[in-house]
């Protein structure tokens, strides 16, 4: 199995070959999908992989380290998921991770909103409007490419089955 800085080092490295390609029909895509994309993929690839399940545990993976003071908020994710369980799938596992950090970020909001008003915050976010957005598409098509490459670097195959090892 790669690891982290094998994933990482991929990933960045199709990611190069999609800008180039992206840069060729940039024009013609729905504004925002582009961008969108790229900042989607690259926090697939930084920050919000598959190897997250791993928080909590003794081997820190390369990820959780880019998260700096923030990476124990993945431990309870850690707790919850065996590595290379169910956060490793093609769907579910992208899906967890997301979730998590949309609960992550509404119990902060929530309790900065138990200390100052939320108007003055300017935390009025339409998650429905955005997904349906061409740059909230394009952010979770990134995303999920960006997992789906982890998941074929490791052989773990979109029917769940390993193609090695």
């Amino acid at each position: 199995m790669p690891k982290g800085t094998e994933h990482e080092t991929v990933n960045l490295g199709l990611l190069a070959l999609q800008v180039a390609t992206l840069g060729k029909y940039a024009a013609s895509l729905p504004a925002g999908s582009a961008s969108g994309y790229l900042a989607g993929y690259l926090i697939g690839t930084l920050w919000v992989t598959p190897d997250l399940d791993l928080a909590g545990r003794r081997e820190r993976p390369r990820p959780l380290q880019n998260w700096g003071l923030l990476k124990a908020l993945w431990g309870p994710y850690g707790l919850i998921f065996k590595h290379r369980g169910l956060s490793h799938t093609w769907i579910v596992g992208p899906l967890t991770r997301a979730l998590y950090l949309l609960l992550l970020a509404q119990g902060i909001s929530y309790g900065l909103s138990m200390l100052l008003p939320t108007q003055e915050l300017g935390f009025g976010f339409n998650l429905r409007g955005w997904l349906l957005s061409p740059t909230g598409a394009g952010v979770l098509t990134g995303y999920f490419v960006s997992q789906w490459l982890h998941l074929a670097l490791d052989g773990i195959r979109p029917t769940r089955g390993r193609t090695h090892g």
